[in-house]
């Protein structure tokens, strides 16, 4: 109740976005555009790649990796 989604820092999205897809979860956001990492409250200069997956009871997973 009120838990909008849980979000993990990975080191690399790539191989979790692969496992995934081949497991046939819904991806939201696939990770293939980086945003400037400010957004999330981070220092400058860097870029956040993001996935977002909804689970099979429909709550939502964000993997995020620094670039």
């Amino acid at each position: 109740m009120g838990l909008h989604h849980y979000g993990f820092w990975v080191d690399d999205v790539n191989p979790i976005l692969a496992r995934v897809e081949a497991a046939g979860v819904k991806v939201l956001l696939n990770g293939s555009v980086g945003a400037d990492s400010v957004w999330w409250g981070e220092p400058p200069g860097d870029t956040i790649r993001s996935i977002i997956v909804q689970d099979p009871e429909g709550g939502y997973v964000q993997f995020d990796q620094r670039v």
